[in-house]
């Protein structure tokens, strides 16, 4: 079976990490097939109705990658790594 878009994702830096999460977001939410469409149809309610989300980007950005360093991951030229490389 072939997989949705975004099904799989493999960020090269802390600081793309939260670009991911968004394409994953935008891409293969609404395309995955094992997502009840009553889920997807709750989350897209809850995208619309998020008055808040453009302020709080920036925050979010910074945290994802603050939250990376916290838990070992590390910036390497070969891509990101879990402890010192």
């Amino acid at each position: 079976q072939e997989l949705a878009k975004q099904a799989v994702c493999f960020p090269s830096k802390r600081e793309t990490m939260f670009e991911s999460v968004r394409n994953f977001q935008r891409a293969h939410l609404n395309a995955c097939t094992y997502i009840p469409e009553q889920v997807k149809a709750e989350y897209e309610n809850l995208i619309e109705h998020d008055g808040t989300r453009k302020k709080r980007v920036k925050y979010v950005k910074a945290y994802y990658a603050e939250a990376a360093s916290e838990l070992g991951i590390v910036d390497t030229p070969n891509g990101l790594i879990f402890g010192a490389p």
